[in-house]
C-alpha cells in the first residue's frame, strides 16, 4: 500500500502577516483573541479558489462589530490626548527649568555685583 504524501507547513496568522500562499487550510473555529484575525488569515491566500476551511465556522466573524469598533477609536482618541497632554507637559517642564535657570544666573551675577 502506498501513500502519497504532501509537504505542507504550520504557522500561526501572527506569523504569517506580510506573507502570501498558493494555497491555505484554515481552522477558525475558535472565537478571534485579536480583533481581525479572521480577516488577516483569509486574506493571505494568492487565489481564493484554493482557500479551504477545516470546518465549518460562524460567518458573522467576518461581519463588522460597531462597539469594537467605537471602543478602539475611543482607545485611540485617549491615546492621542496623553500624547498631547504628555508633550504640554515637557515643554512646560522644560521652560520652568529655563526660567529656573535665568533666575539663578541673574542672582548669582547679583551676588557677585554686591561682593565688588
Amino acid at each position: 500500500m502506498q501513500f502519497l504524501i504532501t509537504l505542507a507547513y504550520v504557522i500561526t496568522v501572527h506569523k504569517s502577516q506580510g506573507l502570501s500562499f498558493n494555497k491555505i487550510v484554515l481552522n477558525i473555529i475558535k472565537k478571534n483573541f485579536a480583533a481581525g484575525l479572521t480577516y488577516v488569515a483569509v486574506s493571505q491566500v494568492k487565489f481564493y479558489q484554493e482557500l479551504l476551511f477545516e470546518k465549518a465556522f460562524d460567518y458573522h466573524r467576518f461581519r463588522k462589530d460597531e462597539f469594537n469598533t467605537m471602543k478602539m477609536r475611543c482607545l485611540n482618541t485617549e491615546r492621542h490626548e496623553l500624547q498631547h497632554f504628555s508633550s504640554a507637559r515637557h515643554s512646560l517642564y522644560n521652560s520652568l527649568l529655563s526660567s529656573f535657570d535665568d533666575l539663578y544666573d541673574a542672582d548669582l551675577n547679583n551676588y557677585k555685583d554686591s561682593r565688588v
